[in-house]
Parts: structure tokens; sequence; C-alpha cells
């Protein structure tokens, strides 16, 4: 797949995911706001029902009122029928007296009265529940009724408030808030509204209400956010395989271009060399068909070698193989790989230190994988350095076990090198460099046998400064 439309993909699938997050987001919010308004709606009805009760109460009393000074005035007018002699002037003074108090409280009633007289603080609590336990509002509130007239609350969640003192030792009835105090309270309805006004205000706040809002609806909301996570997780891990099997077929790609390399040349060198030998100069000349056949000899060998690799890597993948475990000298099998490894690489004027430090060498391992595991380091730190290699070979005892390192001065590499050098195929990058052959298989046979011995191997590296190999291998292998 190209990578133009690769990304062509991805930004599909990402407007199609941004779409649909904001039409999710967009459905949220409209489901809040209804939520919102109907709850407001609620609020107010109970509200505007409970400033009509309160009317509806007081004007029952007048009327109560006005019923029980008929009964009375009746009362004292046959009292004060009768002759002079009966009228006592008690009697008098106390029909008087209850006119009187009839017309205080009808003037009261026709709001010329203080705010507080004309309510009870426990009726309004009542009336308030009542209203909102009909409406279905269940949710914690706090109420104040406001005296327009003090200027002050008055009555606060069923109690009335208490005189207060102000600085200038003057009594004010209520609590005085200020504008941002007072603006709490986001719920009001005018008290006894009649053509002079309202004398009052009850407020209410719901300290709460946001939960209200997302009540019916906060299951949908964590789904979907579910969902949506679950969606970009799955996204990114595509996108992630995605660019990993691209990667994966770049590399593979490699191998095949230098598999072909590998078996082109010494095919060409076999066809050369049995060309030669039935030309007629050379068919008569023992020594030269010599010298030619052992020519196709090597390179054949050569092949084998490559193929063995191979499918030495592809038995490792399948876990198709056992050790056999023996007792050996780790420092013995390091000096028979640097023997191998010594011609080639003072053949480049280069040099190998060994700084063999550990003093218990012997331990249980595969003798001829780990060999191999040495000669592949080596041959990698040969490989990836310039002219002139300087290679150091240094073990020393840990716990339970010997580490063995193996330092190159070469080209080195960076992290994202580093996180793919164990892989089957990979390559580091040379820039220009092309005599660094091989299939990158190398570091991937060295990482399966040395955790197939329960060992582990790491790797330090600075691009330019050279690469710092650590293996480390059990003293014994655990059943």
């Amino acid at each position: 797949m190209k990578l133009t439309k690769l990304w062509m993909i991805i930004a599909v699938m990402s407007f199609a995911i941004l779409g649909s997050i904001i039409v999710q987001l967009y459905w949220i919010n409209g489901a809040v706001k209804e939520n919102e308004k109907r709850f407001k709606n609620l609020v107010h009805e109970a509200l505007n029902k409970v400033a009509e009760r309160l009317i509806q109460d007081e004007e029952l009393e007048l009327t109560n009122i006005q019923a029980l000074s008929k009964v009375r005035r009746k009362s004292f007018d046959i009292m004060l029928s009768k002759p002079f002699f009966y009228v006592d002037t008690t009697l008098q003074d106390l029909s008087l007296r209850a006119r009187q108090a009839e017309q205080l409280s009808i003037w009261r009633m026709m709001n010329k009265g203080s705010l507080d007289e004309r309510i009870n603080p426990l009726k309004l609590d009542n009336i308030i529940a009542e209203e909102f336990s009909n409406r279905g509002l269940t949710l914690d509130y706090s109420y104040a009724v406001y005296d327009k007239n003090e200027r002050s609350i008055i009555i606060k969640d069923g109690h009335y408030t208490a005189y207060v003192k102000d600085d200038e030792g003057n009594y004010s009835k209520g609590i005085v808030l200020d504008d941002e105090e007072l603006n709490m309270y986001k719920y009001t309805v005018n008290l006894f509204t009649s053509g002079y006004g309202s004398p009052g205000i009850l407020m209410l706040n719901f300290p709460n209400e946001v939960s209200v809002f997302w009540k019916n609806i906060w299951k949908t909301v964590l789904a979907s956010i579910f969902l949506t996570l679950l969606t970009l997780f799955c996204f990114a891990y595509a996108i992630h395989i995605i660019f990993r099997q691209k990667k994966l077929s770049e590399i593979k790609t490699d191998f095949i271009n230098n598999m072909t390399h590998e078996f082109k040349t010494p095919i060409a060198t076999i066809s050369l060399a049995s060309d030669s030998i039935k030309s007629s100069r050379i068919i008569n000349s023992p020594e030269k068909i010599e010298r030619f056949a052992n020519i196709i000899k090597e390179e054949n060998t050569r092949m084998l070698n490559q193929v063995e690799k191979v499918l030495q890597v592809a038995l490792l993948d399948k876990r198709d193989f056992q050790l056999k475990l023996t007792e050996t000298d780790l420092h013995q099998l390091i000096r028979k790989a640097v023997t191998h490894a010594q011609l080639l690489i003072e053949s480049r004027n280069g040099s190998l230190d060994l700084q063999l430090n550990a003093k218990q060498t012997i331990i249980e391992v595969d003798e001829n994988h780990i060999s191999n595991v040495i000669h592949n380091l080596l041959d990698n730190a040969n490989k990836y350095s310039p002219e002139n290699p300087e290679i150091t070979i240094k073990t020393k005892n840990i716990s339970n076990g010997i580490e063995l390192e193996i330092q190159d001065k070469g080209i080195g590499m960076n992290s994202e090198a580093k996180k793919y050098i164990f892989d089957k195929f990979y390559r580091v990058h040379t820039g220009n460099r092309h005599d660094v052959k091989g299939f990158g298989l190398g570091l991937s046979y060295v990482k399966t046998i040395v955790e197939k011995h329960h060992g582990q191997v790491r790797v330090q590296s600075t691009p330019g400064k050279g690469s710092q190999f650590f293996v480390f291998l059990p003293f014994k292998q655990s059943n």
C-alpha cells in the first residue's frame, strides 16, 4: 500500500471518528438542556402555586375573621338593645376593642401589615414541601423570604431570622445580603401581588441542581465515552499495526534483495569457474582445474551456510529444538571464537582486546549454540565498524551467572534502531555503505538462544561512538 493512500485512509477514518464524537456531544448537550428546561419549568410552577396558596390561605383567614366579626356584632347589638340599666360599660368597652381588633386585622390583611406577620414559616415550609413532592422534585433546596421594605431576608428555611444590630447601634429586621449573595437564589416569585405591587419575594436555590440535569442520561454518557475510547484505541492500534506491517514488509523486501545478492554472487562465480574448466586452455592443466574446483566448492559451501541460517531461524521460530546442555568453560568458547574472528579483524588493521575477568567460568549451556552466539556478536561488531575496528570482549561474574560484554567503536545506532535490532530481517541502515552484508538474522538468533538458556541480552549504543552488547547466562539451567 502506498504511503499516500495510507494517509488518505487514516484521514477519512479520523474524520469519521471526529464526526461521531461531535454528534454525540451535540446529542448530550441537547439532552442536558432539555432536562434543565423541564426542571426549571417544574420549579417555577411549584413556586407560583406556593404564592397562590399563600394568598388563598390569607383570604380564607380574612373570611373567617369577617364571619366571626358578624357574630360578635350581633351579640353586642342584642345586649346593647336591652334597657339602659342592663347595659354594662365593661361590655361596651369590650365591643369597641373587638371591633378595633377586627379592623386592625383587616387592615393588615389588605397588604398594609408587615410581611413577617402575614407568613407563618412552618406553614410556608409545609406548602413548599407539598408542592415539590407533587411534582417529583426531591432535590435538596434552600429558600428565603425577602422583605422589600426592610431590604432584608426575614424568613430562611422555615425559621424567622433574628434582629441584627448594625455598626451605628440600630437594630434591623432580618439578614441583609449583598447583590452577589442574593443572586445565589436562582428561582424567585413575588408574594401577595396587588395593585400596589408586591411586599416581598420568595427566593429558592438548589445547591446540586446540576445532578438533576444529568440524572437520566449519565449511563448513556458513560456508555458513549467508553465506546468512543474503545473506538479510538482500536483505531490507534490498527494504525500501529498498519505501520508495523509496512515496516516489516520493507524489512522483508530488504531481506529478499540481500538474499538475492548473497546468492547471485556465488552462483555467478560457480558459473564462471565451470565455464573456465571447460575451456581448452584449462582442461589440460590439472593445477588450474583443481583451483577452479576449490572455488566452486568454497562458493557452494558459502551458499549452503546462507541457506542453513535461514532454515535455522525458521526452526527457532517454531521452538522445535532441544538444547544439548553440557558444563562448558565460557572462556574457552570465547577464545575459540576469537581465533576465527581475529584474522578478519586484523586484515582490516583492527584490534581485539580480551578482558576475561570472570572467576567462575563453568556454565551449563549448549556449546554449539552459545559458540554461534559469540560468533554472531563478533561478526556484527566487525561489520558495523569502520576501518581499523577496535573490539573489546569482557566477562565478569554477577549474581548466579556470567555477563559477557562485546564492545565496538563502530557506527552505533539510534534509539529507534535499538527497538528493532533483535527482530528478524532487520538491519541497521548504514547510509552510503553497501559493504555490510547479511540477512538481518544474526541478532534475532542471539536473542532466541540466550532466552532459551534463561538468560538476557541487551544493547547500549550511541550513534557515531559504537555499541555494547551484554549477554547474561546463568550457571545452571532450571528444570
